[in-house]
């Protein structure tokens, strides 16, 4: 029968060194936040893709505010926007101010369909128009005074390229 000797004490303590668990938790610890980290960077990433831009929003018809007679519009490249978005039936005044860089025209049109889904061929239908004031220079006003009824009206340019651009908004009377 053989007996073993136990390793000198120096190879012993190098043996337990090198299976130490502190560099297997060292590197767990440093894996379990480089983890945490990436599932952050790609929660905020995509948090600014969805994020809208910095434009103004253009207002539509579930704009919230207080039905007017005198409503305030402002055409640019490409956008009507109304102010308030929802007016009163009766006589109506539209104060158009083209605050854009290019010539403008602003068309009212009573319709069903929504200010975006009135394309026929390569402009708006203007079908159901009930009035528009034509060729807004760059940096003037103009007034149009209509008598609305209650209803849902599409606020346009129709000149060339400017619906299909966007310059278009969703506008409803109340009674």
């Amino acid at each position: 029968m053989t007996v073993q000797e136990e390793p000198p004490a120096e190879r012993y303590e190098q043996t337990e060194t090198e299976r130490s668990p502190v560099p297997f938790i060292v590197l767990g610890g440093a894996l379990a936040a480089a983890a945490i980290a990436a599932v952050l960077v790609v929660m905020l990433g995509s948090s600014n893709h969805t994020s809208k831009p910095a434009a103004a929003p253009k207002p539509g018809p579930a704009a919230a505010s207080k039905p007017a007679r005198s409503i305030g519009v402002t055409l640019s490249e490409f956008t009507v926007i109304p102010t308030p978005a929802t007016g009163k039936a009766g006589s109506v005044t539209f104060s158009v101010r083209n605050a854009g860089n290019i010539k403008h025209e602003f068309v009212v049109i009573k319709t069903p369909k929504p200010a975006a889904n009135l394309l026929k061929g390569g402009e708006a239908d203007e079908t159901g128009n009930v009035g528009e004031v034509g060729d807004v220079p760059a940096g003037s006003s103009k007034t149009l005074k209509l008598k609305l009824t209650a209803g849902h009206y599409a606020l346009i340019c129709n000149l060339p390229g400017h619906y299909l651009s966007g310059q278009h908004a969703d506008f409803t009377v109340s009674g």
